[in-house]
């Protein structure tokens, strides 16, 4: 039976850190407060058609980045390693170089240490490092009591993935919105930043496998259950499954690489979380709640089902 991504941490974890498995997004050290993120993109899985060179630099960026920010933690400086196979010419490599570039502006990230090595498919492996203040709010701190927040709406990259591998047809215009949003992803550091430093963050993680499994893993750390109230829904993806008869909780839920930092707000601060939010012009939308218990949960017309733990797996893909 092949490995998932879950199994590699848990076999691997259990020799490089002595027993203990780290399941979190980032390394940090208390001493010297640098927080360290580091993140992979793979040719032959992560490129799909339509994705040029300058797309493949963006998003590797922000594969590692959104890794801190969902910590509360902005970028200072990206590292970069390349392995680039046979054939891989002058203008590919500029592109790539743009692309690297123009992501570590944006994010205000200097360009530091880079590498290159040879091999049978193009990676693109990135570490982001950064500073923090106070000790990152791990998976494993959210209490009964909590909110659930996310900090942008749900849908649109798993249906963007498909578009562009020919496996969903839909109105052009939606299509090329989708597309656009998916080459060039961005994380809003500004927000993530405010809402961690001002304490109220219990338990983060970052979305990239999907809302759903990203709520098991805070339920699984913090032994907790969540229950789903509300789904964030992005408007493009509202849109664009009506427009298509498609399953909307199924894009919302099971997605992935939407880099988006899912946050448990205390529950004692809620109230003030809400209030300093809308005062800073931060628009998060509440998901559910933190209860007791363990797994996840969406209340559905009265009723509370459990919410299966699946969406994207870095070594399996999409799990059914």
């Amino acid at each position: 039976m092949p490995l998932s991504e879950r199994d590699v941490i848990r076999v691997m974890g259990g020799v490089l850190h002595g027993g203990w498995v780290v399941e979190d997004d980032v390394w940090f050290d208390e001493g010297t407060g640098l927080v360290v993120s580091i993140d992979a993109l793979v040719g032959g899985e992560d490129v799909p058609p339509g994705m040029g060179p300058e797309d493949v630099g963006w998003r590797a960026v922000t594969a590692a980045v959104s890794d801190l920010v969902c910590k509360g933690v902005a970028p200072l400086v990206v590292n970069v390693a390349l392995t680039l196979p046979p054939g891989v010419d002058d203008c590919f490599l500029k592109g790539l170089a743009r692309g690297l570039k123009a992501a570590c502006d944006y994010y205000r990230a200097a360009v530091g240490k880079c590498d290159v090595g040879r091999g049978r498919e193009l990676v693109v492996a990135i570490s982001a490092c950064g500073y923090a203040r106070r000790r990152p709010p791990p998976r494993s701190g959210a209490r009964p009591g909590d909110r659930v927040v996310v900090a942008a709406g749900f849908g649109c990259e798993r249906m963007a993935l498909e578009a562009m591998l020919g496996e969903l047809r839909i109105r052009e215009s939606i299509r090329e919105e989708l597309v656009r949003r998916y080459l060039r992803p961005v994380v809003d550091v500004e927000k993530a930043v405010w809402a961690v430093g001002r304490g109220y963050v219990s338990a983060a993680i970052d979305s990239s496998d999907g809302l759903a499994r990203s709520l098991h893993e805070i339920s699984r750390a913090s032994g907790v259950g969540i229950v789903v109230r509300e789904l964030p829904v992005d408007p493009l993806a509202a849109e664009a499954a009506a427009s298509a008869g498609l399953d909307l909780e199924k894009y919302v839920l099971y997605g992935g690489e939407e880099y988006t930092p899912v946050f448990c707000i205390r529950g004692d601060a809620w109230e003030e979380f809400l209030r300093e939010a809308g005062e800073a012009g931060y628009d998060f939308k509440y998901v559910g709640d933190v209860v007791e218990g363990s797994g996840v949960y969406v209340a559905r017309d009265g009723r509370v089902e459990p919410l299966a733990d699946r969406g994207w797996d870095s070594l399996l893909g999409y799990q059914p």
